[in-house]
């Protein structure tokens, strides 16, 4: 995903990953009810990619 944002829009790996693991975290502390939101937000994201 990183390299594919890197080629596609120039955003640097690190960045990607960064943002990855900041959405992570905050998915992590909020437990369950947050798990579930964000999935409602990411799968269909994911599916129109």
């Amino acid at each position: 995903m990183a390299l594919a944002l890197n080629k596609s829009l120039a955003v640097p790996p690190i960045v990607t990953g960064v943002v990855i693991a900041a959405i992570a975290f905050a998915v992590l502390i909020g437990g369950i009810e947050r798990i579930g939101k964000v999935t409602e937000v990411v799968v269909p994201l994911m599916a129109a990619v």
